[in-house]
């Protein structure tokens, strides 16, 4: 076990504060920043009186706010089989609440839907997919984003496009080989990777800031000097790391 300690001044705002990311619509850091008639959503401008439409399936509810890209669907959503994301339609979404996509009726999203953004937690449980395509396109995480028991996936676990969560956690794969958030650069909570039997690698090379602690244990395969080099790494830490209990360095 190794609890390291270093100084750092990290300044993290929440997703639904200050806004840091940009998609294909116009990017904002508050509602100031927006044009008259818009809101500052999960970091994109939205309309707001505009662009609503009916959900269908798990989280039914209403989809309103439609920017130039990304349509806004507020309130928590629950998907526990693969028409549950139904009511996302085709193109650009945003959730303003929490998606909890859980059970194993959850297969595949089966359509060309892009999730940009969860102003709230994001939670992929106990799921049959196979790996994270579904969400290649996401870029953002307001809360916990908690990625854990999804059995079926065999190797990869990579969001290309993600850049900031509140919370990282990443539990309970029983086959999983890798990690890889390539342009993940800000954790404004904690970091916990635990119990991922066959993890050997986790690749967070534009990581930063970490304004909580960094949790890494019960992964059999993963050799710790992997976290002990990136938190060396990071412009600065002042939360406590604890790295015990793996194994696989050379």
């Amino acid at each position: 076990m190794r609890v390291a300690s270093l100084a750092l001044v990290v300044v993290v705002t929440s997703l639904a504060v200050d806004c840091a990311f940009f998609t294909a619509t116009y990017p904002c850091d508050e509602d100031d920043n927006c044009p008259a008639d818009s809101r500052c959503v999960a970091a994109i401008c939205v309309a707001d009186d505009g662009g609503e439409g009916e959900g269908e399936g798990e989280g039914e509810g209403e989809g309103e706010g439609e920017g130039e890209g990304c349509q806004t669907f507020p309130g928590d959503r629950v998907i526990n089989n693969s028409s549950g994301f139904d009511f996302l339609g085709d193109g650009c979404a945003i959730i303003d609440g929490t998606l909890t996509i859980a059970g194993g009726g959850v297969r595949s999203a089966d359509r060309a839907v892009v999730i940009r953004g969860v102003v709230g937690d994001l939670i992929i449980d106990g799921t049959r997919l196979g790996d994270l395509d579904d969400f290649s396109g996401l870029i953002e995480v307001g809360g916990t984003l908690r990625i854990q028991n999804n059995d079926d996936v065999q190797d990869t676990l990579a969001l290309p496009a993600l850049t900031r969560v509140g919370d990282l956690e990443l539990r309970q794969h029983d086959e999983a080989r890798r990690f890889s958030a390539p342009q993940l650069t800000t954790v404004g909570g904690d970091i916990d990777i635990v119990d991922n039997q066959r993890l050997a690698s986790v690749e967070l090379p534009s990581l930063r800031t970490v304004s909580g602690d960094i949790g890494v244990f019960g992964n059999g395969d993963l050799c710790g000097d992997i976290f002990d080099a990136l938190v060396d790494s990071l412009d600065g830490f002042d939360g406590e790391y604890r790295q015990f209990g793996d194994g696989g360095c050379p």
